[in-house]
Order: C-alpha cells, then sequence, then structure tokens
C-alpha cells in the first residue's frame, strides 16, 4: 500500500505502486511513472503511531512524495551505498531507531507526571488539566487529531477537488501565513452536509461543512469562523476540554507510561470534538485572536460580525430562523452581546484596499458542493 503526492495531483494523494530498481524508485500512478533517484531521496516517519514513511525527491517536475509502511524499508537496504551521505545517515532512524528511543522518553515523562497527576486531580481541579496539556507535546497532541480523523470523516462525504476547495484552502494558507511559527501543521477538509458548522482537531485538522459555506455571503465570513476554530487550536482548548474529559482515566493510562493509550483515549474523544462546548473566555479569545487573524490576512473584519450575527437569529435573540446552523450554535453559542463585542472589536482593525481573490465568483462556488448529491465516482 502506497500514496502519492506531486504536484498537480489530488490534494489528498493517489494509490500507487512502488518498484525498486538499483538506481531509484519509480512511482508510478494513473498510468504516469516518477522517478525518485537514489541519490535525491530524502524521507521522515509520518502518520498515526509513525506507521509510515514519506519518501521524496525535488524533480524537474517539482517535490514528489510517496508514503510507504515501514516495512519497506527493508527493500531500500540493499542499495543504501546509493544513497546520499545525508539520507544514508538518517537511514537507521527512519527504521525505527530514534523513534523507539523518544517514544521511551516521552513514556518515562508521562509517567512521572503521572503520579502528581493522579495525586492532586480531584484537590487542584483546573490546575492539573492544565499542567497534564502543557505536558503534552503537540506531536502528540497531531497524533491524537489523526486517531479522530476517520471517525469524522466516515459520516460525511468529501467535497470533490476542485475550484471551492481550492478556494477554501487559500482562505486558510492565508490565515496560517499569519501565525507561521506556531508549531502546528493545519490541514483542511471540506465535507458535504447541511449542517452550518466548522471545527478543528487537536493538532490543526480543519473541517468546514458545506452548509457553513452555503449560508456564508462572501469569503470574510468562511475566513472568520476558520480563524475561529484556529484559535481554539493555537489555545488549545480542545485538548483541554478532552483532558478534563478524560479525567482521572488519562491520570491512570499516563500513571501506565503507555502513550499509544494515551493518544487512543483522547483520540476517542476528539472525535466528538465537533459537539463540544467551549468556556465563556475561550469563545472571547477565539473571538479576539480570529479577528486578528483575519484583519491581518486581508479579509474584511466585519465579517466576523455578520456571520456570527447570522447565528444570533439562530439563537432566538433575532427570530432564530436559520434552522440549520443548530450544530454550529449550540457549540459556539451567539447573543447580541457577542456581536456588539464583534462590533467593537473590528471598527479599530483595518479595511481591505481590494476585494479578495474569490469575492466575485463566490456565490456560485459556494454552491459547487452540495448535501444529498452523491460524491463524483474519482473522488477519494
Amino acid at each position: 500500500m502506497a500514496k502519492l503526492y506531486r504536484p498537480g495531483g489530488p490534494r489528498q494523494g493517489e494509490p500507487c505502486e512502488v518498484d525498486v530498481t538499483r538506481t531509484g524508485l519509480n512511482v508510478t500512478a494513473d498510468g504516469l511513472t516518477f522517478p525518485l533517484p537514489y541519490e535525491a531521496l530524502d524521507g521522515k516517519i509520518v502518520g498515526f503511531e509513525d506507521a509510515w514513511v514519506a519518501l521524496s525527491a525535488t524533480t524537474p517536475e517539482g517535490t514528489i512524495e510517496v508514503w510507504v509502511e515501514r516495512g519497506f524499508l527493508s527493500q531500500l537496504e540493499q542499495y543504501a551505498n546509493s544513497f546520499s551521505p545525508g539520507f544514508k545517515s538518517r537511514f537507521a532512524a527512519l527504521k525505527g531507531e530514534k523513534r523507539k528511543r523518544d517514544a521511551t522518553r516521552w513514556g518515562l515523562r508521562v509517567a512521572g507526571l503521572a503520579f502528581v497527576v493522579f495525586l492532586g486531580w480531584f484537590v487542584f481541579g483546573g490546575a492539573m488539566t492544565n499542567l497534564v496539556v502543557k505536558a503534552i507535546p503537540i506531536a502528540v497532541e497531531e497524533a491524537i487529531g489523526e486517531a479522530a480523523v476517520s471517525e469524522v470523516t466516515t459520516q460525511y462525504a468529501p467535497c470533490a477537488d476542485g475550484p471551492l476547495v481550492d478556494a477554501v484552502a487559500d482562505i486558510l494558507d492565508a490565515l496560517v501565513k499569519e501565525v507561521p511559527d506556531s508549531g502546528y501543521t493545519f490541514e483542511l477538509r471540506v465535507l458535504k452536509s447541511d449542517e452550518v458548522n466548522a471545527f478543528a482537531l487537536p493538532g490543526g485538522k480543519v473541517f468546514v461543512l458545506s452548509g457553513l459555506l452555503e449560508l456564508s455571503d462572501d469569503p470574510s465570513e468562511v475566513a472568520a469562523v476558520m480563524g475561529h476554530e484556529m484559535q481554539h487550536v493555537l489555545g488549545r482548548h480542545g485538548l483541554r476540554g478532552m483532558v478534563q474529559q478524560a479525567g482521572i482515566g488519562l491520570a491512570l493510562t499516563a500513571l501506565l507510561g503507555d502513550a499509544s493509550a494515551l493518544v487512543g483515549l483522547l483520540g476517542e474523544a476528539a472525535g466528538k470534538l465537533g459537539a463540544l462546548k467551549f468556556g465563556r473566555d475561550q469563545e472571547r479569545d477565539a473571538d479576539v485572536v480570529g479577528l486578528e487573524l483575519l484583519a491581518g490576512a486581508g479579509f474584511d473584519p466585519g465579517g466576523a460580525e455578520r456571520f456570527f450575527g447570522k447565528l444570533a437569529e439562530e439563537s432566538g435573540e433575532l427570530g432564530g430562523r436559520i434552522e440549520s446552523a443548530a450544530a454550529l450554535v449550540s457549540t459556539h453559542p451567539a447573543s447580541t452581546e457577542r456581536m456588539q463585542r464583534l462590533a467593537d472589536l473590528s471598527a479599530d482593525l483595518p479595511r481591505p484596499e481590494r476585494p479578495h481573490l474569490h469575492d466575485l465568483d463566490w456565490a456560485t462556488l459556494k454552491t459547487t458542493c452540495v448535501a444529498g448529491v452523491a460524491p463524483d465516482a474519482d473522488a477519494d
């Protein structure tokens, strides 16, 4: 089993076959073959529980990357003399020796922390939650989010790659550029659903449902929601909520020093993050930082007030007529007080000098992926 990522290919990758030759790898997908010579080869360990190795090389067509299972490395070992010096030195790490040491160190660290957590959980409450959240590295947080992806994606059909997915990806990319040193790698999935909702898993997996896109009037409104969700990730709000829900079960798991079980325990909770209610302080934090990201990326900060104002209608304070927005309203309560705060915050932020790239086409773009329509035959 292997997956190819290439310039012009699907964002989610495509199935491929990998042949090992004397000079390099030949990767074949969709009738095309991409050679990856050994002297240009590079690699890194990726995926949940380090189950995959991403092998890559820079070619005239751009960077070609193929994900293979760890066992594939044994086939490469016979040609190690053809590797570049840099790749040869990291080959042992790719085979698992370095990651095993890292996993051992993480397990010991968790075990040392666990005793304090176990004794103090009921005594210190929120302070212990903060301690546990702070001790979880971003790499483990990403694994927790990855563990929940399949639970989320099996509930919805994906929107096929095309202009709409590209436009939403452009919005996310613009926002991510405002936090270049965050340590997080944000990844987007656009899914079909009548629900007006968007949420982000720990580690930066961002999900936007097509119902939200249909309700929006312009990209700034979508950017407002995505910036808000990004701050829930950057502020580790979802991770904190899952740690609180896991409670003493998390302490017992940590006491055993089992990082894989920790990921499994919190990964199960992450799958329900779309229904997780955030506290008032977390919502205010996401509002403030989300607006700053929005304005910094060149979007109209008024988009936040407009879109969350529609949610205030659903909450009942302004009439309650957007029934499909119930999912987002239940997890991100909207009120006239919140609308006034958004208006006050956005008043001092700069307005864009020119329309966003997709403003003129948004009315058409946003309806190109609708719920109730079977996904394209070639969509993954």
